[in-house]
Parts: structure tokens; C-alpha cells; sequence
């Protein structure tokens, strides 16, 4: 299948994910281009790291919010949202960090993946969210030159998935 026979069957579905995350319209036209987007996909950021596991539900408390306001403070770039389907689609870059809604449910992205990088390259935040034991959980990634340096405490996890 074409590259652009592939972006037209993801499209619709893609956007929708996308209007999910950013609790807004969001159309086609604002999409990085597809070699804008694999340029962007190549740039890794710095090796630094930190990494924590938290109850999925977390994405929705005051302490995640604060984690987030955080990493916008410590570099504000527009950021770049990578969903399933962002190298088929081209991938949409956002202000910033806090424009993302992170208070998603469980099952609106079934792939268990979402990574935000920074405009300029030098911050990722991986959410890799899935469950084990009846119990839903979010493995939080903070990779670069700012973001593994926000001074946080992350709950342990307690609860279990109520279904």
C-alpha cells in the first residue's frame, strides 16, 4: 500500500485519538508532513533518565498535573504528540506540554503508548500503560537534558482495576 493510501485509510480514526488527547478539533492540515515526521522521530534526546511505575489512574490526580506543569517549566517547547499511527498520519505538534489531556480512559488507546517529545529535542516523556493482576498500571519514562530532573514523588500503587 502507498504511503498515501495508508494516510487516508488511518486518518479518520487517527484524528479522532488525536481530538481525544487534545480535547479540541484537530484536522488534517495540521499534521507535520510524513518526512517532517520521520525527521523528527530520528532526533533522540539526551541519555539521561528516570523512570517510575504508578496506578494508571494517576494520569487523572493533582500530583500528575503538577508533574506536568513541571516539565512545561523546565522546557517550555511546543511539544510533538507520537500516537499509533503518527509515522503513517504525520505526527501533530502541540504549543505545549500542557495542552495534551492526559485524563484519557484505559481503553482509548489500545496500543498502551504514548510519547511526547519537545519541539527542540532535548526532552521524551514515554507513558507505557498496561495491566497485570487485575491491576492497571503506567510506566512513566522521562528521558533528556531537563525533564529527568523534575523532583517528583509518584504514588505506589494501591488500587485495584475496577471493570
Amino acid at each position: 500500500m502507498t504511503d498515501r493510501i495508508q494516510q487516508l485509510a488511518n486518518r479518520r480514526s487517527y484524528l479522532a485519538k488525536l481530538r481525544l488527547l487534545l480535547r479540541r478539533e484537530v484536522n488534517a492540515v495540521e499534521l507535520l508532513s510524513l518526512s517532517e515526521t520521520e525527521e523528527r522521530a530520528k532526533q533522540q534526546p539526551a541519555a539521561n533518565a528516570k523512570n517510575f511505575r504508578v496506578p494508571f489512574d494517576w494520569l487523572s490526580t493533582s500530583a500528575f498535573d503538577l508533574l506536568i506543569r513541571t516539565l512545561a517549566t523546565l522546557n517550555p517547547s511546543p511539544v510533538i504528540l507520537w500516537v499509533d499511527k503518527a509515522r503513517i498520519c504525520g505526527a501533530l505538534e502541540v504549543p505545549s506540554l500542557t495542552a495534551i489531556d492526559f485524563s484519557f480512559p484505559f481503553e482509548a488507546l489500545p496500543e498502551g503508548i504514548m510519547v511526547v517529545t519537545t519541539s527542540d529535542a532535548r526532552d521524551k516523556m514515554v507513558l507505557d500503560f498496561y495491566e497485570e493482576d487485575g491491576l492497571r498500571y503506567l510506566d512513566v519514562e522521562l528521558h533528556g537534558a531537563g525533564w529527568p530532573s523534575a523532583d517528583l514523588a509518584p504514588p505506589v500503587p494501591t488500587s485495584r482495576t475496577v471493570h
